[in-house]
C-alpha cells in the first residue's frame, strides 16, 4: 500500500529585498571582482581588466551624487569605530575583538587555494565564505593601491620599457577606481552612528541563508601571497599601531591629498603608455560633480603647498596655449614634497592646472551655482584672468542648453563681490578685468562700464588710456543699441545712461564726432556728461514733492518749540549778549543749505539786497557766495544774478560773487567755461595778492573738481610756485586754498607736476609758515592727488619723512590714508593705530594722531565689515587716548555715516555732544550734521534743538548747531552728501576731497570755521548731489516719465542660489522718488525695461516689447494673464 501522499506545503513567499539585502549581494559582487583580480597571476589580463571595469561600473554608478558615505566604498574602506559612550568593558571587548579579527583575516588571506576547513570539508555551510571584515576591506584598498604604486615606481624612470595597452589600460582603470574610494576615507571617519549600523546590519544580513542564497557565489580562491605581500605587511604596521592608539585607523602611508594624488598618478600612466594627457574631460567628468568639488579643494591645497615651497614664477611654467595642446607638459624641476605630508607625489603647476582646464568649464556649463564654485578655484590657482578665456570656448549651443545668459552676469557680480576682499591690487585688478570681460560678452556694457570707472579709481588704468578704454566701451554698446533698434525699441538708449553715469561721477569725457556716432548724438552726450540738464531735472522735482517754496532760516531753527524761544534774536539773557555778526552769518549759511539749487530765497534774491549789508568783512563774502548755492548747476540763470557783484566796489563782497561764480558752475561744463575766464583773470601773477586771489582759488578748485584740466590748474601752480611779481610775498592763506583747489582739481590723477610744485613748496616753508593753521590745506591738496592710488603714494611718502617739522608727520599721514582710501587695508588701518596708541601731551605736536584717526575712517570707508572694526577701534580711542585724539573721533564717525543717520552712531554723537571738552562737543554737532545730510530726520532735528538751548551762552557751539541744522535740511532734503553711487559701487573723488577739506578745517575750528575762513564750508557742494530717483524715455531725458516703483531697505543676494529678492520691508511708489544711502529700487512691473540694472538717479525706460495688456473679464475688470 503506497503511502499517503504528504499534503504540499505552500510556498513561502519571497522576502522583500530590503536595503540590508541589496547591500550584502553588492559586498559579495564586489568581493568576487575583487579577489579575482588579486589572484590572478597577471593583472592586466582580460579576465582582470574585465573584472577591474565591473567594478568600477558598481562605484561611478553609486558615486554620480555622493551627498554621502556611497555602500559599495564601505566595502573598501574601515568604518568609524564605535560610539565614544559606551562602557570600558565593552571597549575592552571590542578592541580584543579587533585585533583577533585582523589577525585572522592575515592569516586567512595568505592559505593556500586548496586548503579547506577541517572541521566538515562537506559542509556547505563551512565552504561558504562569511562576509568581509573590516580589515578585509582594508586589506582590498591597500592591496590595489600597492600594485599601483610599485607599477608606477618601476616604469616611470626613462630607461624602462614601454609598458603594454592592456597594462596601461588596467592601471589606469584602477587609478581612478583608488582615486573616488581615497575621496571617501575622510568622509567614513567622519560618519555617524547610523552609518556604522547599517554597515554591521548588511553584514549580519548577508550571514544569513536567505541573503547568500541570493547573493552571487563568492566561492574564489583567496589571493597568493605575493600579490598581498605589501598589504599584509602594511595591515601588520595598522595594527601594531591601533595598540597604542586605537583612534589611529588611518595608516602611515595614506596621501595628504589622495583624490589630486591619484588622479595626478592616474594623468602620468596614462602619459607613460603613449597617450598623452590622461584626463579626458567627458571621463573625468563623468565621476560627479562632487568629486569634482573635492578635487577642485585638493588642488588649491596643493598650489598653495607649492607657494610655501618658494616656487614663486608660477606664470612662468602656464603656457598661454595650454587649453589646446594635446601634447604631455614638459615637467619642470619638481617642487619639494612638503616635509609634513604623508605620502606626496612631485606635482607640478602645468599638471594643476590641466585638470583647472577641465574643471572650470564643467562647472561653467551647470549653472550660476557651480560657476561661482569655478571662480572660486581659479582664484584659489591665481588663474582669474583664464576665466574670459574659458567662457568664450563655451559653444553658444552648450550654454543655452544649461544656463540663461542672466547667470553668467550673477558669476560676474561674484567676481566683483570677491575682489573686495583681495589684499594684493594687481590681484584685485585682475578680478575686475575678468568680471568686466564677462559683463561685456553677456552685452551689459553699463556695467562694464562701472568695473572700468572702479579700476580707475584703484589707479589700474592710468588717465591716458581711460580715453581709449571708453571709446571702445561705447563702440561695443552702439552695436547694443542698433540691435534695440532693429526691434523697434528706443536707440542709443545705452549709450545715454552711460553718459549719466559718467555725469554722476563727475567725469570730464568728452565726445566727438566718429563713423559710429554722428555730432548730433556726441554732443547730446557730452551735454549728458556736462550735467547741463540736471538744474531743470532737480527743480522738477522740487515741484513734483512740492518743496519748490523758499524757506528762511527760523523755519529750520523752529525758535518757537523751544523753552526759551531760541537764543539768536537780539535779546539779554542772563546780562549775556548775543554775537548778533554770527547770528547772522550761521543765518547766511543756513539760508544757502537750506535752499539749495532752487533758485530763490527769502534772503539774497530780494531787492535791495539789505542781508548782504548785516554782515561785515569775511561775513559778507560768505553771504554773496551763498548766491552760488542758491544757483547750484543753473550756470546761466546765477551768474546774471551774481555779474552785478563782481563790479562792487566793497572788496569782500567782489571776492563772495567770484567764489559764487565758482560754486554755481560745480560739477556742470558749459561750452563757454564762464567760470574759468572770469577767474583766471583774479588768479593772473599780475593781479594783487589778498582776499580776492584767495576766494577765487578757492572758486576755480570746486568748479573744476575732478577735471585734471591743466589750463585750470596752471594758475593755480603759479601761485604754489611763488612765481608772482617779484618783490611779493604770497601769504600762507592764499598759497595753502591754491594747493588745496590744484589738488581738488588734479585729484586722484598722480598729477606728477602739481606733487613736484606742493612738496616743494611746502619743504621751503619756514617754521613759522610751517605752523600757520592752514599749513594742513597744502598737505591735503598733496595728498587728494594721490586719491586711492595706493603704492604709487610711496614715494611721496618717502619724501615727506625727510620734513623734521611736525608738519611731515602731518602730511605722511594725509598723504598715506588717502591713498588707500576705500581700500580696507588693514596693515594700513594698523599703523594709523599705532600712531594713536603714543602719548602726546602736548595738544599743538598731536596733529597727526587726529589725522591718524581720519586716516582709520578713510580707509575704512565703504566696507561694511572694516567699518564695524573701526567702530569698535575709536571706542578704545574714546576710552584711552588724549584730548586731541578724542576730538577727532566724532568727525571719524561722521565721515562713516555721511547722509546715513543710522540709529546708534546719532546715539553715540549725541553723546559727545554734551563732552566736556567744547571742541569735541563741537566735532560732535557738526558730525551730527554731517551723518544726516539732506534727510529731514526728525529725531536729529530734534537733537539739535535741544542742543541751541544746552549751549545758549556759547557762541562756538551755538554756531555748529546751526550749520547741522542747515545740512540736515540741505536742500529741503532732497540733496545727499554721500560720495558713493551706482549702488555704492562707485566712489566720486571730488565729492571726497569737499567733504575732507571740510573735516579738516575742523580739526582746528577755531583757527579756520569759527574765525575768518568760514567759506570753506562750501567745498561741500563739491559733494553734493540730487538723491532722487528719475525715469524718462532716452528721446525726452529731460522731462519726467511716471512710472511705479518700489523702494525698500537693500539685501545682500549675490552668490545666492534662485532668484531672490534684492530688497525688503519695500513700499510701492510713482516715480520721482527720494533713495537714502541704503534704500535701493526696482519697477513695480514688466511693463517697462530699464537701461541700467542699477536704479538710481536718472533711470531710462523703454516699452518691454513681451508685455501684453490685462485682458478685461466681462464686467469690465482687468485680469492678468
Amino acid at each position: 500500500m503506497a503511502a499517503p501522499k504528504k499534503p504540499e506545503t505552500p510556498a513561502k513567499p519571497a522576502k522583500p529585498q530590503t536595503m540590508a539585502d541589496e547591500d550584502a549581494a553588492l559586498f559579495a559582487t564586489l568581493e568576487k571582482h575583487t579577489e579575482a583580480i588579486l589572484s590572478n597571476p597577471s593583472p592586466s589580463s582580460p579576465n582582470s581588466l574585465k573584472d577591474l571595469r565591473s567594478i568600477v561600473t558598481v562605484v561611478k554608478s553609486a558615486t554620480s551624487s555622493m551627498t554621502s558615505v556611497p555602500v559599495p566604498l564601505k566595502f573598501f574602506c574601515s568604518p568609524k569605530k564605535e560610539d565614544d559612550d559606551e562602557n570600558e568593558d565593552d571597549a575592552k571587548e571590542r578592541k580584543l575583538k579587533l585585533e583577533k579579527e585582523k589577525s585572522n583575516a592575515g592569516k586567512k588571506l595568505v592559505k593556500n587555494t586548496g586548503e579547506v576547513t577541517a572541521a566538515n570539508p562537506n559542509s556547505k555551510q563551512s565552504l561558504e565564505k562569511p562576509p568581509p571584515t573590516r580589515a578585509e576591506r582594508f586589506v582590498y584598498f591597500l592591496a590595489f593601491r600597492s600594485i599601483v604604486d610599485d607599477w608606477y615606481a618601476s616604469n616611470s624612470s626613462p630607461n624602462s620599457p614601454p609598458p603594454s595597452q592592456s597594462e596601461t589600460t588596467f592601471i589606469s582603470e584602477m587609478s581612478e577606481l583608488l582615486s573616488i574610494v581615497s575621496m571617501t576615507l575622510p568622509a567614513i571617519e567622519e560618519a555617524g552612528p547610523a552609518s556604522n549600523s547599517a554597515n554591521s546590519e548588511s553584514s549580519s544580513k548577508s550571514s544569513t541563508p536567505e541573503s547568500t542564497e541570493d547573493a552571487p557565489s563568492t566561492d574564489t580562491a583567496p589571493p597568493p601571497p605575493e600579490a598581498l605581500a605589501a598589504a599584509a605587511s602594511a595591515l601588520k604596521a595598522a595594527a601594531e599601531a591601533s595598540k597604542k592608539d586605537t583612534s589611529a585607523e588611518e595608516p602611515d602611508d595614506t596621501p595628504l591629498l589622495p583624490v589630486l594624488y591619484y588622479r595626478i598618478l592616474s594623468e602620468r600612466i596614462a602619459a607613460l603608455g603613449g597617450k598623452g594627457k590622461g584626463a579626458e574631460a567627458s571621463d573625468l567628468e563623468s565621476w560627479g560633480s562632487e568629486y569634482l568639488r573635492s578635487l577642485s579643494f585638493q588642488i588649491g591645497v596643493k598650489y598653495g603647498e607649492i607657494q610655501i615651497a618658494g616656487n614663486d614664477n608660477i606664470n612662468d611654467n602656464i603656457n598661454d596655449n595650454d587649453m589646446n595642446d594635446d601634447t604631455p607638459t614638459p615637467n619642470p624641476n619638481p617642487t619639494p614634497t612638503p616635509t609634513n605630508s604623508k605620502k606626496s607625489l612631485d606635482m607640478t603647476l602645468p599638471e594643476l592646472y590641466d585638470l583647472v582646464d577641465i574643471i572650470v568649464p564643467y562647472l561653467l556649463r551647470q549653472g550660476p551655482a557651480s560657476g561661482i564654485e569655478a571662480v572660486d578655484l581659479l582664484c584659489e590657482v591665481a588663474a582669474i584672468d583664464r576665466l574670459s578665456t574659458y567662457m568664450d570656448a563655451l559653444s553658444s549651443a552648450a550654454v543655452a542648453a544649461t544656463a540663461s545668459n542672466s547667470s553668467y552676469d550673477r558669476v560676474a557680480d561674484y567676481v566683483v563681490k570677491t575682489s573686495n576682499f583681495e589684499a594684493d591690487p594687481i590681484d584685485r585688478d585682475a578680478m575686475l578685468t575678468a568680471a568686466g570681460k564677462l559683463y561685456q560678452r553677456e552685452g551689459s556694457h553699463i556695467m562694464g562700464l562701472r568695473i572700468l570707472l572702479v579700476r580707475e579709481w584703484n589707479g589700474a588704468v592710468p588717465k591716458e588710456e581711460m580715453a581709449e578704454k571708453l571709446n571702445e566701451l561705447f563702440e561695443a554698446a552702439a552695436v547694443k543699441d542698433k540691435d534695440k533698434d532693429n526691434n523697434n525699441n528706443n536707440s542709443d538708449s545705452t549709450r545715454k545712461q552711460m553718459a549719466i553715469i559718467l555725469g554722476r561721477h563727475r567725469c570730464s569725457y568728452e565726445f566727438e564726432e566718429t563713423s559710429a556716432m554722428t555730432e548730433e548724438l556726441a554732443e547730446e552726450l557730452n551735454s549728458l556728461i556736462g550735467n547741463e540738464n540736471l538744474s531743470e531735472m532737480f527743480v522738477n522735482l522740487g515741484r513734483e514733492l512740492d518743496v519748490v517754496d523758499a524757506k528762511t532760516p527760523e523755519d529750520i531753527y523752529k525758535s518757537h518749540l523751544a523753552e526759551t524761544a531760541g537764543s539768536f534774536v537780539r535779546r539779554m539773557s542772563n546780562n549775556v549778549p548775543v554775537d548778533s555778526a554770527r547770528a547772522n552769518l550761521s543765518s547766511t549759511f543756513v539760508n544757502a543749505f537750506v535752499n539749495t539749487g532752487f533758485g530763490s530765497d527769502k534772503l539774497m534774491t530780494t531787492e535791495g539786497n539789505e542781508w548782504l549789508y548785516k554782515n561785515k568783512d569775511h561775513g559778507m563774502l560768505s553771504a554773496a557766495a551763498s548766491l552760488g548755492s542758491i544757483f547750484l548747476w543753473n550756470v546761466e540763470e546765477g551768474l546774471n544774478v551774481v555779474d552785478k557783484f563782481l563790479y562792487s566796489k566793497e572788496q569782500y563782497i567782489k571776492a563772495g560773487a567770484a567764489l559764487a561764480v565758482g560754486i554755481l558752475s560745480s560739477g556742470v561744463r558749459n561750452d563757454a567755461d564762464p567760470a574759468l575766464a572770469l577767474l583766471s583773470e583774479y588768479l593772473a601773477p599780475e593781479a594783487e595778492s589778498g582776499i580776492m586771489k584767495t576766494s577765487s582759488a578757492v572758486a576755480m578748485g570746486i568748479a573744476y573738481a575732478g577735471s585734471a584740466r591743466e589750463e585750470c590748474g596752471e594758475p593755480l601752480k603759479e601761485i604754489v610756485e611763488g612765481d608772482g611779481v617779484e618783490g611779493k610775498k604770497v601769504d600762507m592763506v592764499e598759497l595753502s586754498m591754491a594747493a588745496l583747489s590744484l589738488g581738488m582739481i588734479h585729484v586722484g590723477t598722480c598729477d606728477g607736476e602739481a606733487g613736484v610744485a606742493i612738496v616743494t613748496r611746502l619743504m621751503e616753508l619756514s617754521d613759522d609758515d610751517m605752523n600757520h593753521s592752514h599749513a594742513r590745506f597744502l598737505t591735503l591738496g598733496l595728498g587728494l592727488l594721490f586719491l586711492g592710488k595706493m603704492e604709487a603714494a610711496e614715494p611721496m611718502c618717502e619724501t615727506l619723512k625727510t620734513i623734521e617739522h611736525k608738519i611731515g608727520k602731518y602730511a605722511v599721514n594725509t598723504v598715506e590714508s588717502l591713498a588707500y582710501a576705500g581700500t580696507g587695508n588693514v596693515e594700513k588701518v594698523q599703523k594709523m593705530l599705532h600712531e594713536c596708541a603714543q602719548h602726546i601731551e602736548e595738544g599743538a605736536d598731536a596733529e597727526h594722531q587726529a589725522v591718524a584717526v581720519l586716516g582709520i575712517a578713510l580707509i575704512t570707508m565703504n566696507e561694511e565689515t572694516g567699518s564695524e572694526m573701526a567702530m569698535r577701534a575709536f571706542e578704545h580711542l574714546l576710552h584711552f587716548c588724549e584730548a586731541p585724539i578724542k576730538r577727532a573721533v566724532p568727525l571719524a564717525i561722521a565721515l562713516l555715516h555721511v547722509s546715513h543717520p543710522d540709529y546708534s552712531v546719532v546715539d553715540q554723537l549725541s553723546r559727545l555732544s554734551h563732552d566736556s571738552d567744547v571742541e569735541t562737543a563741537q566735532n560732535a554737532i557738526f558730525g551730527l550734521g554731517l551723518i544726516s545730510a539732506g534727510t529731514n530726520n526728525s529725531r536729529v532735528a530734534g537733537l539739535l534743538r535741544a542742543l541751541s538751548e544746552y549751549y545758549t551762552k556759547e557762541a562756538g557751539p551755538v554756531f555748529c548747531v546751526r550749520i547741522a541744522q542747515g545740512m540736515l535740511h540741505m536742500a529741503k532734503g532732497l540733496v545727499s552728501l554721500s560720495p558713493f553711487h551706482s549702488d555704492r559701487m562707485l566712489t566720486c573723488a571730488p565729492a571726497v576731497g569737499g567733504i575732507l577739506a571740510v573735516l579738516h578745517s575742523c580739526l582746528n575750528m577755531s583757527s579756520t570755521l569759527l574765525d575768518k575762513s568760514h567759506y570753506l564750508l562750501y567745498y561741500l557742494t563739491a559733494a553734493s548731489n540730487p538723491r532722487m530717483l528719475v525715469t524718462a524715455k532716452p528721446d525726452e531725458i529731460s522731462s519726467m516719465f511716471p512710472v511705479t516703483a518700489r523702494v525698500g531697505q537693500a539685501v545682500e543676494t549675490v552668490g545666492q542660489a534662485g532668484k531672490p529678492k534684492n530688497i525688503t520691508g519695500f513700499q510701492t511708489h510713482t516715480t520721482p522718488v527720494l533713495l537714502s544711502v541704503k534704500e535701493r529700487a526696482e519697477l513695480g512691473g514688466d511693463e517697462w525695461l530699464t537701461a541700467t540694472p542699477i536704479i538710481e538717479g536718472v533711470v531710462l525706460i523703454a516699452k518691454n516689447p513681451e508685455f501684453e495688456e490685462p485682458k478685461a473679464d466681462d464686467d469690465g475688470k482687468k485680469t492678468s494673464n
